[in-house]
């Protein structure tokens, strides 16, 4: 699906939204409100291999 100049793409994140989410998780960074990366995914179940 090719997009015309000037029209927005329903699957893009507008920027400003993009931009807050940038700060705010700058903002728990530098306060110390992280998780560790192992303790991201726990709880998810998800299937590992691609579906094609």
């Amino acid at each position: 699906m090719m997009i015309e100049e000037g029209e927005e793409d329903p699957d893009e994140t507008p920027t400003e939204i993009a931009i807050e989410g940038i700060r705010q998780g700058l903002r728990e960074a530098l306060t110390g409100q992280i998780m560790p990366f192992s303790q991201m995914w726990e709880g998810i179940d998800a299937e590992l291999s691609p579906k094609f």
